[in-house]
């Protein structure tokens, strides 16, 4: 099993009049590239952030976030992340978007946990929703490396 979150060594591009950085995440065979705003957060923020998320979950909490797209609350439609939750040794990935709307003083204080959904593994119509497992050791070796 393989993990990593990272900033790309490309060049910041301008997408719907945002300045944004390409990021990428691996999670063993699974690899998505995404568009990180830099409106109200830099690049130095997003990677704290990912540290600090990865590092809680190592340290036992059963529950956190890495937020892929930061944004003003109050003139956004939502905030994108990928929800990690924990099972023993096991950590479960999802993507997820949290809706500013209503939540604007929340987001804006960065108390998100409680905004992310509880694990679900399937929709209401049954449909199986998607998502990846690392291992904790692999997630550990990512932290460290």
């Amino acid at each position: 099993m393989t993990f990593s979150i990272r900033m790309l060594d490309e060049p910041v591009e301008t997408v719907y009049d945002e300045c944004c950085h390409w990021c990428q995440i691996d999670i063993n065979n699974f690899r998505e590239r995404f568009q990180a705003p830099l409106t109200v957060w830099g690049v130095e923020r997003y990677k704290q952030q990912w540290k600090d998320a990865i590092t809680r979950i190592l340290e036992g909490e059963a529950k956190d976030y890495l937020v892929t797209g930061f944004r003003d609350p109050w003139s956004s439609d939502f905030i994108s992340l990928f929800a990690l939750y924990r099972k023993g040794d096991e950590v479960f990935v999802q993507n997820q978007i949290i809706l500013c709307e209503g939540n604007e003083e929340q987001i804006a204080r960065m108390d998100l946990i409680d905004l992310v959904e509880e694990r679900e593994t399937h929709t209401e119509d049954g449909e199986e929703i998607s998502e990846w497992k690392v291992s904790i050791d692999e997630l550990r070796r990512s932290a460290n490396g």
